[in-house]
């Protein structure tokens, strides 16, 4: 099997250090070209099908892809939305206090575990072979770990995910797991003037 992971473009709050945690986000311009770029990078991908959080800056992703692959079914689905982050939500990053987090906010563990639970029916269940996931870059993590089998301290090792980046794992069916991309961006600047998005 092949995993491929995509983070969704640059927001409003990306660009401005908010956190949005799960409300939809709003797009930037640049976001909505990025989407454009990948979607235009993943037409000739061989995809089976494409599971999304439900959030609008994601499935402006899923959808946009799905565009190059209209043959190909997407699933919406509320298990892969980013981290709950409560009261953070709004709230400038360089202005909150990491280190005593409100209660409200979602736990790594917690969000591993629902993330386990779809991604444990998507191994069960015939999907295919080559699996799409468009998530956030907290989900796209957690998502490694599960597919790499390796604890959520494992975490620690993995590169926060640019906007728009994709990340390719190959599963050889016998418990061998192999990233072969990780966070590629290097298409994002590739043919600018022939790309074109709607506001």
């Amino acid at each position: 099997m092949k995993y491929i992971l995509v983070r969704h473009g640059e927001t409003k709050e990306n660009k401005e250090g908010i956190f949005q945690g799960q409300n939809d986000g709003t797009l930037t311009r640049k976001g909505l070209e990025q989407t454009e770029r990948v979607a235009s990078r993943l037409k000739k991908e061989k995809i089976d099908a494409i599971f999304s959080s439900d959030l609008g800056r994601t499935a402006y992703m899923a959808r946009t892809i799905g565009k190059y692959h209209p043959e190909i079914p997407i699933y919406f689905n509320k298990k892969l939305r980013e981290r709950d982050l409560g009261s953070f939500v709004g709230k400038k990053k360089s202005l909150v206090d990491w280190m005593n987090p409100p209660p409200d906010i979602e736990t790594k563990e917690e969000m591993r575990y629902r993330l386990s639970q779809i991604f444990r029916k998507i191994c069960e269940a015939d999907f295919g072979q080559n699996i799409l996931f468009v998530g956030h870059s907290g989900t796209n993590k957690l998502l490694i770990t599960l597919i790499l089998d390796k604890p959520l301290s494992y975490l620690a090792k993995i590169e926060s995910q640019p906007n728009a980046s994709i990340t390719i794992i190959s599963d050889d069916g016998e418990g061998n797991n192999e990233i072969q991309t990780l966070n590629d961006i290097s298409y994002l600047n590739e043919g600018e003037k022939d790309i074109y998005f709607s506001p």
